[in-house]
């Protein structure tokens, strides 16, 4: 059975409901994956009271976009396009309904920030879901601020968007039961968003909260992990991460975490479609790799080394040198390879003496860690 995913999750229990088969982690990183498509005009936005079932997104969807001329950016699979469709088909997903959009990009308060809202009738409940990194430069830029900064803005947003889905559906519509979920950064927004919501008068939040499920997602600072509210809701984190993780072993993760199976190397095992699972659950591994363990405790390490200034400074004037390239996504900056390097390399020299003697030894404090950590584990 090794080598399949959730395509293949889809194609097997498609046809049961959530009645005959209960939801399960496996569901989750689907609609934690179906959140990276552009919903504008496809799913009602935060200023309507209407939904549209996954089915109706999905036809109205593919009616809108060439599948063969259309792009989720560099770092996408291409086969999530197949789960889209597997899923709207279904039995499983077709009826859940999609609604409360929210797609929110400003490059000059530096915050890339998406989410939904998801209803499944059958079981009650709502699944509040979060959209994690995208293709643009600004998200990129907001993820590296997490090192030195808590909160960065989609933080704040995400406990604004989650207060409101309390206050309007729990509230006034009695959906009591309520799910978190997303990838990568998706999946640390969604721990935020349930470790710091408001409880309304007579309300208990955290006791609503089935799951909160952060998918090979970022962790956080001491002050998050280590305050009353996080320590509340700890117990219904559940972290899932490949065996090779780099991205959901940043910064600090007090609750447990699940290794799972995946098919590619490196960096590639961040896509969620390489994920390997039988029946519906992940195959699961006991450790993240040597390697894993070695760049985390670099990246843990060469954070720290730096104050929140320094870490402010190196990463205000990385992403200045890539902003000379007008780059406004990783595929503007991949399509426009030659054009980027030579901007990016004009820009640097551009840079006055201090800022380059500043890069260069930040890129080799981090060199000198990974050489020292990588010795001691082999």
């Amino acid at each position: 059975m090794d080598g399949t995913n959730i395509l293949d999750y889809l194609k097997w229990r498609g046809d049961l409901s959530f009645l005959q088969s209960p939801f399960n982690d496996i569901d989750s990183l689907i609609l934690s994956q179906i959140i990276y498509f552009p919903f504008e005009g496809i799913v009602p936005s935060m200023r309507s009271t209407r939904a549209i079932t996954l089915k109706d997104a999905a036809e109205k969807f593919f009616s809108m976009y060439d599948e063969k001329k259309s792009s989720l950016g560099v770092l996408a699979a291409n086969d999530l396009f197949e789960l889209f469709r597997l899923a709207g088909k279904s039995v499983r997903f077709g009826d859940i309904r999609l609604s409360r959009y929210i797609n929110k990009i400003n490059h000059e308060t530096e915050i890339q920030f998406c989410a939904m809202t998801v209803f499944i009738d059958e079981l009650n409940e709502l699944f509040v879901d979060f959209r994690g990194t995208d293709d643009t430069i600004v998200g990129w830029k907001e993820d590296f601020n997490m090192g030195f900064m808590t909160p960065v803005p989609s933080q704040t947003e995400s406990v604004k968007y989650f207060n409101y889905v309390i206050s309007r559906y729990v509230k006034e519509e009695n959906y009591w039961k309520i799910r978190l979920g997303g990838h990568s950064k998706g999946g640390n927004l969604a721990v935020y968003a349930a470790t710091f919501a408001k409880s309304p008068q007579g309300l208990n939040v955290q006791n609503l909260i089935e799951c909160v499920y952060n998918f090979d997602g970022p962790g956080f600072d001491d002050k998050v992990i280590k305050s009353e509210e996080y320590l509340r809701i700890r117990e219904k984190i559940k972290t899932i991460v490949p065996q090779s993780s780099v991205v959901g072993m940043l910064l600090g993760h007090e609750e447990g975490y699940t290794v799972v199976k995946s098919n590619q190397v490196g960096l590639l095992q961040h896509d969620a479609l390489s994920w390997e699972v039988v029946g519906t659950e992940f195959i699961c591994l006991e450790s993240v790799t040597d390697a894993s363990l070695v760049l985390d405790k670099t990246l843990k390490t060469w954070i720290g080394s730096m104050d929140a200034v320094s870490a402010e400074r190196f990463v205000t004037a990385l992403f200045e040198i890539l902003s000379a390239t007008d780059a406004k996504t990783l595929t503007d900056l991949v399509s426009g390879k030659n054009k980027s390097i030579t901007a990016i390399m004009k820009a640097y020299a551009g840079e006055d003496e201090d800022t380059k003697k500043m890069l260069k030894s930040a890129v080799r404090s981090m060199l000198d860690i990974w050489k020292r950590n990588f010795r001691k584990r082999t």
